[in-house]
């Protein structure tokens, strides 16, 4: 016997659409023939991005560089560069519409605001900013995915801040000049105190909207699809804060796709093969998360 297939099920997912043959080979478990019978069938696969807007965000650019490795010369920017590109022919080429809040191709400054703003202008299914990681400790290694349960542009009414353990109820933001947030408002005990947004996290992990709870998920599943190529068991998942993930009102994910600073890891992940193998487990956690 092959497969009982009346106790279980088999499952394809086609990444590409376009025209396949569909086969079914049929052996009874007691017959002494490689096959009894078989079954072939023409059909036509519209992918399930066909029609989806994803917004893709290579981190950094123009005056910030991000992470640099200078021994190896390789700075963060242009390697969030070339990714993102990987993952846009992939995305394109399975049906999904991609727009970016920067081309690829140009070395350009784009403010957080203005990216979050693409990615809400363009009315888009899904959001993900594109980043490798760095570390003043270069032995520090692995992958990470950032969601926000804070989402101040869709609703604020469960938001709170944490602060040394304690929990104070939100405010508002303050942003500087550039449209990002330098500090926020809290109450304590009935009066407004305002603090860096370093100094504090904010949440709204109890009632969060559905774009946050589609971000978690997304979130999941993008670190397990990435993870599996064998990074180190230091990558993570998290609730953060980062400014485009809780600005931009879809679904959206921060990638941090390895550490620049490490020399070993840095190597792996700009080298083009391998590039090309997170674009496709970026793709595949797109495709499993609109399923």
């Amino acid at each position: 016997m092959i497969q009982d297939y009346s106790k279980s099920s088999a499952k394809w997912v086609p990444i590409k659409p376009g025209e396949y043959l569909y086969g079914v080979h049929i052996k009874d478990e007691k017959s002494k023939e490689r096959l009894d019978t078989h079954l072939y069938k023409p059909i036509t696969i519209k992918s399930i991005l066909l029609g989806k807007t994803i917004v893709l965000d290579p981190g950094h650019g123009g005056r910030t560089s991000g992470a640099v490795n200078s021994k190896l010369g390789i700075i963060e920017k242009y390697a969030n560069n070339t990714l993102t590109r990987k993952i846009a022919d992939k995305l394109t080429e399975a049906g999904a519409k991609v727009v970016f809040t920067r081309k690829p191709e140009k070395d350009i400054y784009v403010s957080l605001e203005d990216r979050a703003n693409i990615a809400n202008n363009a009315k888009a299914d899904l959001f993900i900013s594109i980043h490798h990681d760095g570390n003043a400790n270069k032995n520090v290694s692995g992958i990470s995915t950032h969601y926000s349960t804070y989402r101040p542009g869709i609703d604020t009414s469960n938001t709170y801040v944490m602060y040394k353990g304690k929990r104070y109820q939100y405010v508002r933001e303050i942003k500087n000049w550039d449209g990002i947030t330098s500090a926020i408002v809290y109450l304590d005990e009935g009066k407004e105190v305002t603090r860096s947004m370093d100094d504090l996290k904010v949440y709204d992990n109890e009632t969060p909207t559905l774009e946050a709870i589609e971000s978690n998920k997304f979130a999941e599943y993008l670190f397990d699809s990435i993870y599996s190529l064998g990074f180190s068991t230091s990558s993570y998942k998290r609730d953060g804060n980062f400014y485009v993930t809780r600005w931009t009102n879809m679904p959206s994910v921060l990638l941090e796709a390895g550490y620049i600073s490490n020399d070993t890891e840095a190597l792996r992940v700009t080298d083009p093969v391998f590039e090309m193998k997170i674009a496709e487990k970026v793709v595949q956690a797109i495709i499993k998360f609109f399923m």
